[in-house]
């Protein structure tokens, strides 16, 4: 199985242009996206059905887009995800590349101090 193991954050570049019309790149204004949305699969080539949306638009330190990965509800094994921009007026890009992960169950430390008296 490939990627991280138990990922805790999603982190990406934000699209800075529209798809080119006629060869002409549009730059994307400040409120031309309206949120970000996150699928993912147990199939690298989806369908990418669960989907997370995400209306933080502030990027970290390093000026890429975040989101915290909440793995609760995901099976055991391996996942992909890809993540797509909604525009302000509703129009959907197309899904990013695909990053693997694999959740795997968290295993406890053993107890300490153990006696049998």
């Amino acid at each position: 199985m490939a990627g991280p193991i138990n990922p805790t954050i999603i982190t990406f570049n934000a699209p800075t242009e529209y798809v080119e019309q006629n060869g002409v790149a549009t730059p994307i204004p400040p409120g031309g996206i309206a949120r970000y949305e996150y699928g993912f699969s147990q199939a690298a080539t989806g369908p990418f059905s669960r989907i997370v949306t995400d209306t933080d638009f502030t990027p970290d330190a390093n000026g890429q887009q975040t989101h915290n990965l909440n793995l609760s509800g995901f099976a055991f094994g391996q996942w992909y995800a890809a993540g797509r921009a909604v525009s302000s007026d509703n129009a959907v890009s197309a899904w990013s590349n695909v990053a693997p992960f694999e959740v795997q169950p968290k295993e406890p430390k053993a107890p300490t101090g153990f006696s049998v008296a």
